[in-house]
């Protein structure tokens, strides 16, 4: 350990690491305390990690073949409609009569709920 004194200042002591090396020995728990007064210095960033992956739309279209029975299969699984929607189609035969659009909708809510 060396001190120094500079002019108009305190006296500054310059310490080794090496020089205090088994004269510091902490506790279990003063070494808690000093890592739970500072969590975010000794936290690691979360990692994520992610795939790209670039596909050509016509040359996978090109390799591909559905048929007309499974195109409408899909079509229909798909085309769900609920039985509110069902009943309001029924009530107005598709806006064919002359069922006004507020009274299809609330007697089709009332009668599906």
């Amino acid at each position: 350990m060396s001190v120094t004194t500079t002019r108009n200042r305190s006296p500054t002591a310059t310490v080794s690491p090496a020089s205090l090396a088994g004269t510091i020995h902490p506790s279990e728990e003063d070494l808690q305390g000093f890592f739970k007064s500072a969590p975010t210095k000794y936290t690691i960033p979360a990692k994520r990690e992610y795939t790209v992956v670039y596909a050509d739309q016509d040359k996978i279209g090109a390799t591909l073949t559905i048929g007309e029975e499974m195109l409408r299969a899909e079509y229909n699984r798909q085309l769900v409609t609920s039985r509110a929607q069902q009943r309001y189609d029924d009530l107005t035969d598709h806006s064919r009569n002359d069922v006004a659009v507020k009274d299809a909708v609330d007697q089709a809510i009332k009668e599906t709920n």
